[in-house]
Protein backbone atom coordinates (compact mmCIF):
# COMPACT_ATOMS: atom_id res chain seq x y z
CA UNK A 1 0.00 0.00 0.00
CA UNK A 2 1.26 3.47 -0.91
CA UNK A 3 0.07 6.42 1.15
CA UNK A 4 -0.99 9.66 -0.48
CA UNK A 5 -1.07 13.07 1.18
CA UNK A 6 -2.98 15.87 -0.57
CA UNK A 7 -2.43 19.51 0.41
CA UNK A 8 -4.45 22.16 -1.39
CA UNK A 9 -6.68 25.05 -0.29
CA UNK A 10 -9.07 24.26 -3.14
CA UNK A 11 -11.58 21.65 -1.97
CA UNK A 12 -12.67 20.90 -5.55
CA UNK A 13 -9.08 20.07 -6.56
CA UNK A 14 -8.67 17.79 -3.54
CA UNK A 15 -11.88 16.02 -4.47
CA UNK A 16 -10.69 15.67 -8.07
CA UNK A 17 -7.42 14.10 -6.90
CA UNK A 18 -9.32 11.66 -4.69
CA UNK A 19 -11.53 10.65 -7.63
CA UNK A 20 -8.48 9.94 -9.80
CA UNK A 21 -6.93 7.85 -7.00
CA UNK A 22 -10.16 5.91 -6.50
CA UNK A 23 -10.30 5.12 -10.21
CA UNK A 24 -6.65 4.08 -10.26
CA UNK A 25 -7.18 1.73 -7.31
CA UNK A 26 -9.42 -0.41 -9.49
CA UNK A 27 -6.25 -1.66 -11.20
CA UNK A 28 -4.53 -2.87 -8.00
CA UNK A 29 -5.03 -5.63 -5.47
CA UNK A 30 -5.71 -4.83 -1.81
CA UNK A 31 -2.08 -4.78 -0.71
CA UNK A 32 -1.06 -2.59 -3.68
CA UNK A 33 -3.72 0.11 -3.49
CA UNK A 34 -3.20 3.80 -2.80
CA UNK A 35 -4.42 5.04 0.56
CA UNK A 36 -5.29 8.74 0.99
CA UNK A 37 -4.15 9.29 4.57
CA UNK A 38 -4.51 13.08 4.54
CA UNK A 39 -6.49 15.43 2.31
CA UNK A 40 -6.28 18.89 3.78
CA UNK A 41 -5.73 22.62 3.39
CA UNK A 42 -3.64 22.75 6.58
CA UNK A 43 0.12 22.23 6.13
CA UNK A 44 0.50 21.53 9.87
CA UNK A 45 -1.18 18.14 9.34
CA UNK A 46 1.42 17.31 6.70
CA UNK A 47 4.29 18.33 9.00
CA UNK A 48 2.89 16.11 11.76
CA UNK A 49 2.66 13.24 9.30
CA UNK A 50 6.38 13.54 8.58
CA UNK A 51 7.12 13.05 12.27
CA UNK A 52 4.82 10.09 12.85
CA UNK A 53 5.00 8.03 9.63
CA UNK A 54 7.62 6.18 7.59
CA UNK A 55 5.72 4.32 4.87
CA UNK A 56 6.08 4.90 1.11
CA UNK A 57 4.24 8.15 0.44
CA UNK A 58 3.33 10.36 -2.50
CA UNK A 59 2.68 14.02 -1.66
CA UNK A 60 0.40 16.07 -3.93
CA UNK A 61 1.31 19.60 -2.88
CA UNK A 62 -0.13 22.93 -4.01
CA UNK A 63 2.54 25.61 -4.40
CA UNK A 64 0.35 28.43 -3.06
CA UNK A 65 -1.84 27.93 0.02
CA UNK A 66 -4.21 30.82 0.76
CA UNK A 67 -1.92 33.30 -0.94
CA UNK A 68 1.28 32.11 0.74
CA UNK A 69 4.14 30.22 -0.93
CA UNK A 70 4.03 27.31 1.51
CA UNK A 71 4.25 24.47 -0.98
CA UNK A 72 7.90 24.73 -2.03
CA UNK A 73 9.23 25.12 1.53
CA UNK A 74 7.10 22.19 2.66
CA UNK A 75 8.30 20.07 -0.26
CA UNK A 76 11.91 20.74 0.77
CA UNK A 77 11.07 19.58 4.33
CA UNK A 78 9.44 16.43 2.92
CA UNK A 79 12.49 15.68 0.79
CA UNK A 80 14.84 16.27 3.74
CA UNK A 81 12.75 13.94 5.92
CA UNK A 82 13.12 11.11 3.41
CA UNK A 83 14.48 11.46 -0.12
CA UNK A 84 12.49 8.35 -1.13
CA UNK A 85 9.21 10.23 -0.67
CA UNK A 86 7.62 11.30 -3.95
CA UNK A 87 6.49 14.90 -4.47
CA UNK A 88 4.12 16.17 -7.14
CA UNK A 89 3.36 19.88 -7.36
CA UNK A 90 -0.18 20.75 -8.43
CA UNK A 91 -0.40 24.44 -9.23
CA UNK A 92 -2.20 27.17 -11.10
CA UNK A 93 0.92 29.35 -10.82
CA UNK A 94 3.75 27.75 -12.83
CA UNK A 95 5.67 31.04 -12.72
CA UNK A 96 6.32 30.48 -9.00
CA UNK A 97 8.48 27.43 -9.68
CA UNK A 98 9.76 28.35 -13.14
CA UNK A 99 13.08 29.58 -11.77
CA UNK A 100 13.25 27.45 -8.63
CA UNK A 101 15.84 24.83 -9.59
CA UNK A 102 15.62 23.02 -6.24
CA UNK A 103 11.85 22.63 -6.54
CA UNK A 104 12.23 21.11 -9.98
CA UNK A 105 14.87 18.69 -8.72
CA UNK A 106 12.81 17.31 -5.86
CA UNK A 107 9.53 17.13 -7.79
CA UNK A 108 8.53 13.98 -9.64
CA UNK A 109 6.20 16.11 -11.73
CA UNK A 110 4.54 19.53 -11.90
CA UNK A 111 0.90 19.38 -12.99
CA UNK A 112 -1.07 22.49 -13.94
CA UNK A 113 -4.54 22.65 -12.44
CA UNK A 114 -5.78 24.64 -15.41
CA UNK A 115 -4.52 22.09 -17.90
CA UNK A 116 -7.22 20.39 -19.95
CA UNK A 117 -5.82 16.94 -19.23
CA UNK A 118 -5.15 17.41 -15.48
CA UNK A 119 -6.90 14.17 -14.52
CA UNK A 120 -5.15 12.16 -17.23
CA UNK A 121 -1.71 13.51 -16.31
CA UNK A 122 -2.30 12.89 -12.60
CA UNK A 123 -3.48 9.35 -13.36
CA UNK A 124 -0.37 8.56 -15.41
CA UNK A 125 1.96 10.22 -12.91
CA UNK A 126 0.59 8.21 -9.99
CA UNK A 127 0.79 5.02 -12.02
CA UNK A 128 4.52 5.60 -12.64
CA UNK A 129 5.20 6.62 -9.03
CA UNK A 130 3.40 3.52 -7.76
CA UNK A 131 6.02 1.37 -9.51
CA UNK A 132 8.84 3.50 -8.12
CA UNK A 133 7.52 3.25 -4.56
CA UNK A 134 7.20 -0.52 -4.88
CA UNK A 135 10.82 -0.70 -6.05
CA UNK A 136 12.00 1.27 -3.00
CA UNK A 137 10.15 -0.65 -0.32
CA UNK A 138 9.80 -4.14 1.09
CA UNK A 139 6.35 -5.66 1.27
CA UNK A 140 5.19 -8.26 3.78
CA UNK A 141 1.99 -9.10 5.59
CA UNK A 142 0.93 -10.69 8.84
CA UNK A 143 -2.23 -10.91 10.94
CA UNK A 144 -2.02 -7.15 11.58
CA UNK A 145 -2.20 -6.30 7.89
CA UNK A 146 -0.09 -5.27 4.90
CA UNK A 147 3.25 -3.53 5.41
CA UNK A 148 5.40 -1.58 2.97
CA UNK A 149 8.68 -0.53 4.59
CA UNK A 150 11.10 1.79 2.81
CA UNK A 151 14.47 0.11 2.21
CA UNK A 152 16.29 3.09 3.70
CA UNK A 153 14.66 2.55 7.10
CA UNK A 154 15.40 -1.20 7.37
CA UNK A 155 18.27 -2.42 9.58
CA UNK A 156 18.13 -6.19 9.19
CA UNK A 157 16.01 -9.30 8.78
CA UNK A 158 16.42 -12.05 11.36
CA UNK A 159 15.26 -15.64 11.06
CA UNK A 160 13.68 -16.96 14.26
CA UNK A 161 15.50 -20.15 15.14
CA UNK A 162 13.69 -23.42 14.30
CA UNK A 163 10.72 -21.51 12.88
CA UNK A 164 9.67 -20.10 9.51
CA UNK A 165 9.25 -16.67 11.05
CA UNK A 166 11.24 -13.58 10.07
CA UNK A 167 11.66 -10.42 12.15
CA UNK A 168 12.13 -7.21 10.16
CA UNK A 169 13.92 -4.59 12.24
CA UNK A 170 13.51 -1.02 11.02
CA UNK A 171 13.87 2.51 12.35
CA UNK A 172 10.39 2.59 13.87
CA UNK A 173 10.06 -0.88 15.32
CA UNK A 174 9.90 -4.50 14.21
CA UNK A 175 7.53 -6.60 12.13
CA UNK A 176 7.17 -10.40 12.37
CA UNK A 177 6.05 -12.29 9.28
CA UNK A 178 6.24 -15.79 7.85
CA UNK A 179 8.76 -16.42 5.08
CA UNK A 180 12.33 -17.56 4.46
CA UNK A 181 15.44 -15.42 4.14
CA UNK A 182 16.04 -17.08 0.77
CA UNK A 183 12.81 -15.58 -0.53
CA UNK A 184 13.31 -12.26 1.24
CA UNK A 185 16.69 -11.55 -0.35
CA UNK A 186 15.15 -11.94 -3.82
CA UNK A 187 12.95 -8.91 -3.22
CA UNK A 188 15.70 -6.58 -1.98
CA UNK A 189 18.12 -4.28 -3.79
CA UNK A 190 21.92 -4.28 -3.65
CA UNK A 191 22.18 -2.36 -0.38
CA UNK A 192 21.30 -5.63 1.41
CA UNK A 193 23.57 -8.60 1.98
CA UNK A 194 23.09 -12.07 3.45
CA UNK A 195 25.63 -11.88 6.28
CA UNK A 196 24.70 -15.07 8.17
CA UNK A 197 22.41 -18.07 7.79
CA UNK A 198 20.03 -16.23 10.09
CA UNK A 199 20.47 -12.60 9.00
CA UNK A 200 20.21 -10.17 6.09
CA UNK A 201 21.63 -6.72 6.86
CA UNK A 202 21.39 -3.28 5.27
CA UNK A 203 25.01 -2.44 4.42
CA UNK A 204 24.31 1.29 4.66
CA UNK A 205 23.45 0.90 8.36
CA UNK A 206 26.72 -0.78 9.36
CA UNK A 207 29.03 1.19 11.67
CA UNK A 208 31.69 -1.45 12.34
CA UNK A 209 32.31 -5.16 12.77
CA UNK A 210 33.50 -6.91 15.93
CA UNK A 211 35.61 -9.88 14.87
CA UNK A 212 35.79 -11.48 18.33
CA UNK A 213 32.07 -12.22 18.64
CA UNK A 214 31.25 -11.76 14.92
CA UNK A 215 28.86 -8.89 15.56
CA UNK A 216 27.81 -6.22 13.08
CA UNK A 217 27.15 -2.98 14.96
CA UNK A 218 24.54 -0.75 13.33
CA UNK A 219 24.04 3.01 13.51
CA UNK A 220 21.14 2.71 15.96
CA UNK A 221 23.28 0.77 18.45
CA UNK A 222 21.65 -2.57 17.66
CA UNK A 223 23.56 -5.48 16.21
CA UNK A 224 23.24 -8.66 14.24
CA UNK A 225 25.76 -11.43 13.47
CA UNK A 226 27.89 -12.42 10.51
CA UNK A 227 29.48 -15.73 9.61
CA UNK A 228 33.01 -16.49 8.46
CA UNK A 229 31.66 -17.30 4.99
CA UNK A 230 30.45 -13.69 4.52
CA UNK A 231 33.29 -11.94 6.35
CA UNK A 232 35.38 -11.12 3.28
CA UNK A 233 32.52 -9.47 1.39
CA UNK A 234 31.54 -7.40 4.45
CA UNK A 235 35.12 -6.26 5.07
CA UNK A 236 35.46 -5.26 1.43
CA UNK A 237 32.31 -3.16 1.74
CA UNK A 238 33.63 -1.48 4.89
CA UNK A 239 36.93 -0.58 3.19
CA UNK A 240 35.08 1.05 0.29
CA UNK A 241 33.26 3.33 2.76
CA UNK A 242 36.45 4.62 4.38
Amino acid sequence: MTNIVILDDNKAIRKLCEEVIEKLNDYYTEGEKFHVVISTENSLFVKNYLIQNHEPTIFLIAVVIYGHMEGIALAKAIHDANCDYKIVFITAFPQHIQFCTEAKLIASNIILKSKKYFKTELFQTLKILHKQCAAQSFYCHNILGHHHILYGTIYFFEKVKNRSKIILEHEYGSIPFTDSLKNVIKGLDNRFIRCHSGYIVNKNKIVHMESGNKKIILDNGKYCYYSHFHKKELEQWMRLQQ
